[in-house]
């Protein structure tokens, strides 16, 4: 049960993470990925804008905005979650006959050590932060865009993104309250 529940699981967080990686993922797109392991890896390995960079640039953006009581997000590593996924898909989908499987106490106890390995640094990941965040590259303000490319190139770093963003905060903040204020008088 533990084995079902733990692939599930994980099939869920690759599932969330093929969804923010390809905000305009077509339903065409993710029956494809469905019941193929193979389909899925490629489809995230796919990167139009860089998980992991995304990742780092919304941590330094979000640092650089000065939020005092921002939350801590999760950002997982494709590769780990997809090792993760493969260890529990091993365990839940085994071969043999069931008295030298499910039945036998070795086979067991070697299985939930390997599945403990799988589950702590998720479970610390999901208990310890609030979620997963990204910035979307296509919404983004025009300048935020610009220092994205400029970091996602690799032609800034991220001291630059945040004294960018820093310089930025003033002018976006105006705006964001303009755009809110309009809003709300309609």
């Amino acid at each position: 049960m533990v084995q079902v529940r733990e692939s599930g699981h994980l099939e869920y967080v690759l599932f969330e993470l093929l969804v923010l990686k390809n905000h305009f993922l077509s339903e065409k797109e993710y029956e494809r990925c469905v019941g193929s392991r193979a389909e899925l890896d490629k489809m995230l390995k796919h990167t139009g804008h860089g998980y992991p960079k995304l990742c780092r640039f919304t941590e330094v953006v979000m640092r650089a905005a000065g939020s005092s009581t921002m939350p801590t997000f999760r950002y997982w590593d494709l590769g780990e979650i997809s090792k993760y996924w493969g260890i529990a898909s091993e365990c839940l989908h085994f071969v043999g006959s069931h008295n030298r499987t499910h039945q036998d106490a070795g086979w067991r106890t070697s299985v939930i050590a390997r599945l403990s390995g799988v589950v702590e640094p998720i479970w610390h990941a999901v208990t310890e932060t609030v979620g997963t965040s990204l910035l979307n590259p296509e919404s983004m303000e025009p300048e935020v865009r610009q220092v994205w490319e400029l970091f996602q190139s690799g032609s800034i770093d991220e001291d630059d993104v945040t004294a960018r963003i820093r310089s930025l905060a003033p002018m976006l903040n105006e705006r964001i309250a303009v755009r809110l204020a309009r809003s709300s008088s309609q």
